[in-house]
């Protein structure tokens, strides 16, 4: 899969990193992307659900029913990192939007450039879809980081 973001952890020690990832996650056996709502697996204490590999612990936010059209993200963690960062992707759902949506945008363009009687409405409709999803990618980054680094303050917090 491609990420588009890693984040590096500073300042903490990559064990509480690990162990606050998995007490604020419910384990599942299935992929994180065939999941299609996380609100109902949604609790006070947990932040994630997580689905477990040799090499890899995958995360993703639980998720409010408002939250639903926010594109959900997938947080990497490697173990051969040893929990120092993360990487982030979208979810299969969430990448074939974005392919569509782009498809269209370049099929709009191509249709502007090889006929006359072309109208700006499907190329603006279009170019707005794409800048709300990046907006709404943007808050779920935020949201996510942040329930991450809430996650490491309580688990830090208990440690010590």
């Amino acid at each position: 899969m491609l990420y588009f973001k890693t984040i590096k952890i500073e300042n903490t020690d990559p064990e509480i990193v690990e162990k606050a990832v998995r007490a604020f996650s419910l384990k599942r056996l299935t992929s994180l992307d065939l999941i299609t709502s996380s609100v109902s697996y949604a609790s006070e204490d947990k932040y994630f659900l997580g689905v477990e590999k040799s090499n890899d612990l995958f995360i993703t936010r639980v998720r409010t029913p408002i939250e639903r059209i926010f594109p959900k993200l997938i947080v990497r963690f490697k173990k051969e990192n040893e929990f120092t960062s993360y990487q982030i992707r979208y979810s299969l759902p969430a990448i074939a939007f974005w392919l569509l949506n782009v498809v269209g945008l370049f099929a709009d363009l191509f249709y502007l450039l090889t006929t006359d009687d072309f109208t700006f409405e499907g190329l603006f409709l279009i170019t707005l879809i794409i800048v709300f999803f990046l907006l709404f990618t943007l808050l779920e980054l935020t949201f996510t980081r942040n329930r991450i680094n809430k996650a490491i303050e309580k688990t830090g917090v208990t440690e010590f």
